[in-house]
């Protein structure tokens, strides 16, 4: 199994992600961004081999589709992905993970959200569902830049005791107002491309990706230069 994460600001979370995570896969996999504030390309280098400095270009479905496709070019499956702030605590959930693995190509994770790193305080909204686990056959795409989804896709949720344990914290009010700033925007880019009859599957189709694919899944290699070059040019 290949762990992927994307990492962005996230130097102080990448030791506590691979400590609990990393034991139970054969590899974690991170895209660290370029633009990120603090050491954690750094910190991710000092954790992994397998590291892929990426550029956010407005696209949550590029950045996702990009590191299901990585993890998968390690030849082997599934390929599970985490954010920085979630965990798999349990061994026993990470068995019972493996013994669905076969079952289908895209399944789903239930996921609760804590306050606390010593789990006392839920928050509220949760649990929710999660879709995590890939086995390709073929390989899912995530559609649209906010909120990515999976169009004409069967996703099975697994209902036995796993669990994605999701660890909130404080955040300032700047960062906050940052955040949802970069969502109204790209939620607004969302709406351009259905008004405008535009689809939205987050494929590089620049000269790059065309010319030094990743593989047969038409990406590029490392470091990824149609991230880069940030051309826009997407179908």
């Amino acid at each position: 199994m290949t762990l992927v994460t994307i990492a962005k600001n996230e130097a102080k979370r990448l030791p506590l992600f691979f400590r609990c995570n990393s034991k139970h896969v054969s590899r974690t996999v991170v895209l660290a961004d370029v633009d990120s504030k603090d050491a954690t390309l750094k910190v991710a280098r000092e954790l992994t081999e397998h590291v892929f400095p990426v550029r956010f270009q407005d696209s949550f479905s590029d950045l996702l589709n990009l590191a299901i496709r990585v993890g998968f070019s390690f030849g082997e499956r599934p390929v599970i992905w985490l954010d920085c702030d979630e965990m798999i605590l349990s061994a026993k959930s990470w068995g019972r993970l493996f013994d669905h693995k076969c079952q289908k190509p895209v399944m789903a994770l239930r996921r609760r959200r804590w306050a606390d790193l010593e789990m006392t305080k839920l928050v509220e909204g949760g649990p929710d569902w999660q879709t995590r686990v890939f086995n390709g056959n073929p390989i899912p795409t995530f559609h649209r830049r906010l909120h990515p989804y999976l169009k004409d896709v069967e996703v099975i949720r697994i209902e036995d005791g796993i669990w994605i344990e999701h660890f909130h914290d404080s955040k300032t009010k700047r960062e906050i107002e940052a955040r949802q700033g970069l969502y109204k925007r790209l939620a607004k880019l969302d709406q351009i491309a259905v008004e405008g009859g535009q689809s939205l599957d987050s494929f590089c189709t620049c000269a790059h990706a065309r010319s030094n694919h990743l593989g047969a899944f038409g990406y590029c290699k490392p470091p990824f230069a149609c991230q880069i070059c940030g051309c826009g040019e997407f179908r």
